[in-house]
């Protein structure tokens, strides 16, 4: 039987940011390419986006969904939404967390 049981998000990942209630963070033990997670209420629902980059610039952004129940359409919109809007700054704390060991930045939205 397989073990259902999912640790509270704070527990196993760094917190970006939380966005109309969608909390964006990635694994502490992360792989290219960089990506973040994005899950609403608590981890019943989630999506992940990857941040494809080539010589410094954003390439294209692809989503998908990683729970059995995806995103409802108004919150895979605020997600997308986000990222897009957001992924320099998701690229600059892929780098400052995995590879150089330094604190998230975490965004003040207004």
């Amino acid at each position: 039987m397989e073990n259902s049981f999912c640790l509270p998000l704070s527990a196993m990942t760094p917190l970006l940011d939380t966005y109309k209630g969608i909390s964006i963070s990635f694994y502490s033990n992360e792989h290219d390419p960089i990506h973040v997670h994005g899950y609403y209420q608590g981890r019943m629902m989630g999506m992940k986006a990857e941040i494809h980059i080539k010589e410094g610039k954003v390439q294209k952004i692809i989503f998908k969904n990683i729970t059995k129940k995806p995103l409802p359409a108004r919150q895979k919109r605020d997600f997308e939404t986000y990222i897009n809007k957001n992924a320099d700054s998701i690229i600059e704390n892929w780098i400052n967390y995995h590879i150089l060991h330094k604190p998230i930045i975490k965004r003040k939205n207004k």
